[in-house]
């Protein structure tokens, strides 16, 4: 039952042609790979000092955003006092006003009422 030479032989030999092919396409492809790699960095190379300038002009952007939502909060808290202020003085004018026209009011109807019980 041992297989012979030859049969060994020929398993061996057809063995190694199937690696030597794959090893071939499997060259193929690296270099494939290397072309695609070669025309990428060709097509990006004008790209590349415009990053660092993008990212500068991110981080400037980002910095007055954020001053911006500073000056928004800062803004708010200023209107609120305003308004708060305000509607203050409102009631401080509406009372130094209506304080004399109700005291009018309320003497004229208590002379009013007088006269009314002296006939």
């Amino acid at each position: 039952m041992s297989e012979s030479s030859d049969t060994k032989l020929a398993r061996v030999e057809t063995t190694l042609g199937v690696l030597v092919d794959e090893v071939r396409l499997l060259r193929e492809s690296t270099d494939h790979i290397g072309d695609r790699i070669t025309r990428l960095e060709e097509s990006t190379k004008e790209a590349i000092p415009y990053v660092w300038k993008l990212r500068e002009r991110v981080a400037e952007l980002e910095r007055d955003t954020a001053q911006l939502r500073l000056d928004i909060e800062r803004l708010r808290k200023d209107y609120d006092s305003d308004r708060q202020t305000k509607s203050s003085r409102l009631w401080e004018v509406a009372r130094m006003t209506l304080g004399p026209i109700l005291g009018a009011i309320a003497g004229w109807g208590a002379a009013t009422f007088r006269r009314g019980l002296g006939r």
